[in-house]
């Protein structure tokens, strides 16, 4: 009976420990491909503006309180063709928080190149809206409030502060 004391706790213990190492080199095979692939899904929509050549950095450490206030949530440099572009994930919002929408805005020597809605929080089409804002906002390096009004007076305020913290945290960075 003692035998069995001793034998039990080292079988179960042996098995603990291979089951551990298992473990641990099963980790070791997928996390990098677990990470590349939330890469790719977080960069899809950058990957959908500049294609799949497109060399992207995250530079969100740069981001600061104001930026984040305003509605800059992510900051990237995205190489493209020879030309490099800052491109920021924005969360506007129509300041009451109920019409909470997500875009990207892509800046090309500190001004707007490309303006994309991503998710849209009212019924507001996102194809339009999309359209309509990067229409009245495409090339400019600063926006006022009457430079966004089209269809959505409220939501086009928060448009405009979203971009334009895009374009001051561009100077900052450049």
């Amino acid at each position: 009976m003692n035998n069995k004391l001793v034998r039990y706790p080292i079988i179960l213990g042996t098995v603990a420990l291979i089951a551990g190492l298992l473990l641990a080199l099963v980790y070791n095979v997928t996390a990098p491909i677990i990470a590349k692939n939330a890469n790719i899904r977080e960069n899809a929509e950058i990957v959908e503006l500049f294609g799949a050549d497109a060399t992207i950095t995250n530079i969100k450490d740069s981001i600061n309180d104001t930026d984040k206030k305003a509605g800059v949530n992510d900051a990237y440099t995205v190489e493209s063709k020879g030309t490099k572009y800052y491109v920021y994930k924005v969360t506007i919002t129509d300041g009451v928080g109920s019409d909470n929408s997500n875009a990207i805005v892509a800046l090309k020597d500190g001004k707007v190149h490309a303006f994309r809605l991503t998710k849209s929080g009212d019924a507001y089409s996102d194809k339009y809206a999309s359209e309509n804002y990067f229409s009245m906002i495409k090339g400019k390096n600063n926006l006022k409030d009457t430079d966004v009004v089209g269809g959505a007076t409220a939501t086009g305020e928060y448009v405009v502060k979203a971009v334009n913290a895009t374009i001051a945290h561009y100077g900052r960075v450049k």
